[in-house]
């Protein structure tokens, strides 16, 4: 049990290692914003803020939906 702990910590400390993964974290405390909305905030590609989006929807640390 506490291996798996040490693990999830880990995985954590990656997604906070990041500044935009931390500004898209801070962003979105505002509420939700569309993939293209959140990119132009950032002044990201859509390509590159995927990655990040990704990395932290498998680490449960966003939720998606999917509208239109």
């Amino acid at each position: 049990m506490e291996a798996q702990i040490y693990q999830y910590h880990a995985e954590m400390c990656q997604v906070f290692s990041h500044p935009k993964r931390l500004e898209v974290i801070n962003i979105l405390q505002d509420g939700e914003m569309s993939v293209s909305g959140l990119a132009q905030r950032l002044e990201l590609t859509i390509g590159n803020l995927s990655q990040h989006l990704s990395m932290m929807k498998e680490r449960h640390i966003l939720l998606t939906r999917k509208e239109g």
